[in-house]
Formats: structure tokens, sequence, C-alpha cells
């Protein structure tokens, strides 16, 4: 998702550059950066993941530009695809957005001519929304600017780095979701002697 916005996270749908909020910069970003790209192995794993995930950010929204979308669209898009229609508030739950945010990013989507709106019956202050068939079109240039995305990242490795790689990332994402749930996680380091 683009950065911007006063969502959670600071996460925000197709936002317009003038409305982006750079959230996640610093003054020494770019030495982090250089760092991790000239092979220093002493920069912190948190700034190599975040590096990456801000390339892979960068790269797909420039892809993605040239499809008329802005990053965050191709989410909202996707989200509907796997669905006849999803209510608004669904969309925002899903998304961990405020639906404001989703309503603005559907009305973007809605002039594009990729998504229609509609009443819920009975309640005509619940609005549902559903992909068209242009916007199902533009679910396949979705796929294919994310794959595009991840050869190129990928491009390098080999297949046993690669399956390491996804092996890593969901024992580390596992790590920090139990951390987050406020769980007890045992941590634990090579270079640390147990107590």
């Amino acid at each position: 998702m683009a950065r911007g916005g006063a969502e959670k996270g600071g996460e925000g749908l197709g936002m317009e550059r003038s409305e982006i909020k750079m959230t996640d910069t610093n003054p020494t970003q770019g030495q982090d950066d250089d760092a991790i790209l000239t092979g220093h192995d002493d920069a912190p794993v948190s700034n190599a993941l975040a590096t990456a995930a801000r390339m892979m950010r960068t790269r797909t929204a420039a892809l993605l530009a040239a499809e008329g979308l802005f990053a965050g669209q191709d989410v909202l898009l996707l989200t509907l695809g796997g669905e006849k229609s999803l209510e608004v508030g669904e969309i925002a739950e899903r998304l961990g957005v405020r639906a404001p945010t989703v309503s603005k990013t559907l009305t973007r989507l809605t002039e594009a001519g990729l998504v229609s709106r509609s009443a819920v019956s009975g309640d005509k202050r619940r609005v549902a929304a559903r992909l068209t068939a242009k916007g199902r079109a533009k679910l396949e240039r979705i796929a294919e600017i994310r794959s595009r995305v991840e050869r190129e990242l990928l491009s390098g490795f080999d297949a046993k780095d690669e399956r390491r790689l996804r092996k890593l990332l969901r024992k580390a994402t596992r790590t920090i979701s139990l951390s987050a749930r406020g769980e007890e996680v045992a941590i634990q380091h090579a270079d640390v002697e147990p107590h």
C-alpha cells in the first residue's frame, strides 16, 4: 500500500502525490540504504527488510502508475476480485484501513470504470462495491506486475536461496506477530551466552 494518510501504520489507498506523507523515512535513510546495498553486514536486519519492502513498493507503484493506478488501489481491486461484492466496511476491515479511505478510493476506481457501487438492499446508507468487466481485466495486469516485481527481487537467488528466504520471512513474521499480540517470545541469539 502507498505510504500516506492517517490510517493504521500511516497507510492509505490511492493517495495523490500531494497527499502522501513520508512517515517511514528519517534523515539517515539514504545512508542506511547505501549500507544495505553495498553489502555491509552490520546494518540491522530491520533496516534491510524495510529497504527491500520500500524498494518493492516503489517499483510496484511505478508499474501500477503505467496502468493508471495508484499504489493501494491494486490491493482493493484484488480484495474485490475474490468476491461477488463487498460492503465498504468489510473492505476497510480486510485491508486494515478506515471506511472513509475505502470510500475515496472506490470513488476514484468508479470514475475509472473499474468498480461499480450500489446501495445494499434494505439499507440505502450501506454501499457495496463490485468489479466491472474492466476491473476484472485489470486484475490480470496487477497479477503480472506483482509477478514481475517478485521475479526481479529474486533474480539473483537460486531455488534453495528462495526457499530459505521464504522460510525465514515466515518465521520472522510469526515471531513478530506473537510479540505484537503480547505473547511470550523466546529470544535466542547465537552470539549471546545463556544466563
